[in-house]
């Protein structure tokens, strides 16, 4: 994910009219990714309207998350539950996962009124609808509520550490194990509901593989969801909407920092088979559109 992690800070610094601090979550026991990233999040700088702009390096411990599957392999998708703890200094922050391309100015995102409510997201579907139903069925949960997409996130950290939000997740973790199924945000919609507020789909218009988006141009955050990524294998064809995406990364692929090594052709080459019914499902969309 380096490349799009300097793909989404490109394109999140060159739309920011503000003072910006941005903090990069990596596992603990690998290197700061902030030299990664530097130069690109320079450049960009220098081609939008921030103001000051602060790369800061933000180690995770997510070995108290070990006992649960991780998503494809990897567990950082818990780092978000950890912000509270790891920012006590801070009493909001807005989450951006490494899959998405900036295409506005997120102050107006960031001024959100929080009041009564824990965090912010964009609703994707229904907790009737969604893949957890049967979690949800346990917890006695509103099938027609909306059920929010933890890609992007505004949290009331304040709020989070008061209510022990994050305790109250892992508690929730431990309760789903045999019906186990999108990770923590399964547990953050569970935990916050109905203390949530539900975001204008602009915030986190979601880009599925093997669909042409109608309404990108209006967005302020695109959400490159689901698998193959635009970045994968073959995810130039199956992915129309990647189009904004590679916009952005050619600006600055001559500046960018690659991972090298052979070892990350057999990640890659394990990544892909591990997909292996996505990349089926959205060839056989893509032949069937032509």
């Amino acid at each position: 994910m380096l490349v799009p992690l300097q793909v989404a800070i490109a394109s999140l610094v060159e739309h920011a009219n503000e003072d910006i601090r941005i903090f990069i979550g990596r596992e603990a026991r690998k290197v700061s990714l902030v030299p990664a990233v530097a130069q690109v999040a320079q450049t960009a700088h220098k081609k939008g309207h921030a103001g000051k702009v602060d790369l800061v390096d933000l180690p995770i411990d997510l070995s108290r998350f070990h006992r649960f599957p991780g998503l494809h392999g990897n567990w950082m998708t818990f780092g978000r539950l950890l912000l509270p703890e790891l920012l006590q200094d801070e009493e909001r922050c807005l989450y951006l996962d490494a899959d998405i391309l900036v295409s506005a100015d997120l102050i107006d995102l960031w001024s959100q009124s929080l009041a009564d409510v824990w965090l912010a997201g964009v609703a994707f579907t229904q907790l009737g609808r969604a893949r957890e139903r049967e979690v949800f069925v346990r917890y006695g949960l509103d099938f027609d509520s909306p059920y929010f997409n933890a890609g992007v996130l505004l949290m009331d950290l304040h709020g989070f550490r008061r209510e022990r939000i994050v305790d109250r997740c892992v508690e929730v973790l431990h309760e789903i194990q045999d019906l186990f199924s999108v990770v923590d945000q399964t547990a953050l919609n569970i935990v916050c509901y109905e203390k949530w507020l539900n975001l204008d789909r602009q915030w986190n218009q979601p880009i599925w593989p093997g669909e042409n988006p109608s309404c990108a141009g209006d967005s302020g955050v695109l959400h490159y969801v689901g698998s193959p990524k635009p970045w994968d294998f073959m995810g130039r064809w199956l992915n129309p909407g990647g189009y904004l995406w590679f916009d952005v990364y050619r600006r600055y692929s001559d500046i960018m920092i690659f991972p090298k090594g052979a070892g990350m052709w057999l990640k890659q080459a394990e990544r892909t088979i591990r997909l292996a019914g996505s990349y089926a499902r959205v060839i056989r969309r893509r032949m069937a559109k032509g």
